[in-house]
């Protein structure tokens, strides 16, 4: 402590001579005496200093001063208890345990005034410790012009109110009062004063101030030591000293390597190239789980989100948007993150569906921000976008899957924020659903879709939705539902679908009636097996016209000579009623002619 101590008082000739020489330890002696007659046994050489003495208990014996205080106090009795009670205080000043001296001192009954008064000292102090500043410093024992200290404890006070001038005019002479301090109290206060010289750009003194961390190893070693070297060497000028030194600092993961990590950033965008654009990314990136909570992890949030979005990296950018709005909710930081978050959810979006990012690396950043975003009211339209283009690529279980998440997050957004849930979406999004788990073979899973739907208001889904539930009830051979689905405008599928349903229930009217719309309506989609059961459905009616007119045609709907001479066959052999399914119809017809024989071996 002695090198520490002369290195300290070495900063008095940076002192200019208006500002006067702080009182020799001799002359506060003088005026100081000890006010506990029971201790005087164990005085050091000095006097103690009046009211409160930080150096007095040696901060290296701490267990032996707290025990033998207590050994005292069991005996003590009348106005010897308070006051043994108030050199527990100043011990527990002496390790910077603020918490439990004030809670000593508050409970306190002091016998007399010097106690009382030297309580509040105390008590000023543990604020000024604190980050407080003092009520009345004009009157308080603590800032007597007679305390070696007093310049100290002044600095404090003009950082807690954030006087610039009082602090520039005491911070010299501050440093000098550190010599009064025991290390863990010096451990703590060193940096601040370090820092207050910056920020007044001192830079000799800084310069100076900054040696005294290297008698503190286990500040020098710790990333608060390298962060205040780099503050040091930027003031100076000296750029690649101050990098080294933040770069060393930020591998640590308390608030000065969160400080560091935020003054590389500093460097880089005010730098401006790639590299160091790259290098602040990850330093920012690497570190940005490691401190959270107060204002050093949001501006870090705020720099990494302007480092990703000048390097174009949106994904980075939109989680770290994300993350502003989760972890500030209620600060005008969300506000913005929010309103840039929701720009940037448009745009990846929007290139998404253009395909100018791969739906792979589309996906990726999707799941990575859902947690950050799910919340947002317009986000289930974003989810739909993504299952849009998946289904238009064939990722029908993919798509199903944000269909799902897109309804569970507008119900989400009515339980939680009363938000509600508007019809037209819901339902498109239903119909949109049923049709990936159409695509997938899940017809059941489909079909139950479509019923959660009210058609009534479904608007202009409505025919859509008619439409989808009759392919699926045809493909899943419901053909007493497919029957009562009405569908105004139906396509060439639909009617063949409802032609065969017919030709299941042996009417041959309706499939006459469906195949005949379906040859006048859609021709290019008139197939030779269409012709087939239309043939059939004549024959069993009894259509001689219907039946020669089709035979008529089948050299121009195939140039298959089996289909040809299945179709003429068909006019001289009775035929059994064919099925609805396509399989089913040429089993039977298999049995009927050995056209259809050839027809199945070359597989047509």
């Amino acid at each position: 402590m002695k090198k520490l101590t002369g290195t300290l008082l070495g900063l008095a000739s940076l002192v200019a001579p208006s500002a006067g020489v702080p009182a020799t330890e001799k002359a506060v002696a003088a005026e100081n005496p000890v006010s506990a007659p029971e201790l005087t046994d164990r005085l050091p050489k000095r006097q103690r200093l009046r009211h409160m003495d930080l150096q007095y208990w040696p901060w290296n014996t701490f267990h032996a001063d707290f025990s033998q205080q207590i050994i005292t106090l069991s005996s003590a009795h009348g106005p010897e208890r308070p006051e043994i009670l108030l050199n527990l205080a100043e011990i527990y000043l002496t390790q910077m345990m603020l918490y439990e001296g004030r809670s000593v001192l508050e409970g306190i009954k002091t016998a007399n005034s010097l106690q009382e008064t030297r309580r509040l000292v105390m008590l000023q102090a543990i604020d000024l410790l604190q980050g407080d500043p003092l009520e009345d410093p004009d009157t308080t024992p603590l800032l007597s012009r007679s305390r070696p200290d007093r310049a100290f404890w002044l600095s404090l006070h003009a950082i807690a109110v954030g006087d610039g001038p009082l602090l520039d005019e005491n911070l010299v002479e501050g440093f000098i009062g550190m010599a009064h301090l025991p290390k863990p109290v010096l451990r703590v206060v060193l940096p601040l004063f370090i820092e207050a010289a910056v920020a007044l750009d001192k830079k000799t003194l800084a310069s100076e101030a900054i040696r005294l961390i290297d008698e503190l190893p286990d500040l020098s070693t710790a990333p608060t030591g390298f962060f205040l070297l780099g503050r040091v060497a930027e003031l100076k000028g000296n750029e690649k000293t101050a990098l080294d030194a933040y770069f060393e600092a930020s591998k640590g993961w308390d608030r000065s390597a969160a400080r560091a990590r935020l003054a590389l950033a500093d460097m880089a965008l005010r730098d401006k190239g790639r590299g160091a654009l790259l290098a602040a990314r990850d330093v920012l990136a690497h570190g940005a789980d490691s401190w959270r909570g107060d204002n050093y992890e949001l501006e870090a949030l705020e720099k990494l989100a302007s480092v990703y979005t000048k390097l174009g990296d949106a994904k980075g950018a939109l989680q770290t948007y994300g993350k502003i709005n989760v972890r500030f909710p209620v600060s005008n930081a969300s506000e913005e993150a929010r309103a840039n978050g929701t720009e940037l959810l448009g745009k990846v979006y929007q290139q998404g569906a253009d395909g100018e990012i791969p739906l792979a690396v589309w996906v990726d950043v999707h799941l990575k921000i859902l947690p950050l975003y799910k919340e947002y009211p317009a986000f289930p339209e974003y989810v739909e976008i993504l299952a849009d283009k998946a289904l238009s690529l064939g990722g029908s279980s993919l798509a199903r899957s944000e269909y799902q998440r897109a309804l569970l997050l507008l119900e989400q957004n009515f339980d939680y924020f009363n938000i509600p849930v508007p019809e037209d979406q819901k339902h498109r999004l239903l119909l949109k659903l049923a049709r990936s788990q159409n695509m997938m073979g899940d017809l059941a899973e489909a079909r139950d879709t479509l019923d959660r739907i009210d058609v009534k208001e479904s608007g202009s889904f409505r025919e859509d939705v008619f439409a989808l539930k009759a392919e699926i009830l045809a493909e899943m051979g419901d053909r007493d539902r497919f029957m009562r689905t009405y569908v105004a405008n139906p396509d060439a599928e639909q009617l063949r679908n409802m032609a065969r349903a017919f030709l299941d229930l042996e009417d041959w009217d309706g499939a006459i009636k469906f195949y005949e719309r379906l040859k006048s309506e859609f021709p290019d989609q008139f197939m030779a097996e269409d012709a087939s059961y239309l043939l059939i459905a004549a024959k069993r009616q009894g259509n001689l016209k219907i039946e020669e007119q089709i035979v008529a045609d089948f050299p121009g709907l195939t140039a298959s000579r089996e289909w040809i001479d299945l179709a003429k066959g068909l006019q001289e052999v009775p035929a059994d009623l064919l099925p609805l399914r396509k399989d089913s119809a040429q089993s039977r017809l298999n049995s009927l002619d050995r056209a259809l024989e050839k027809i199945e071996k070359s597989g047509l």
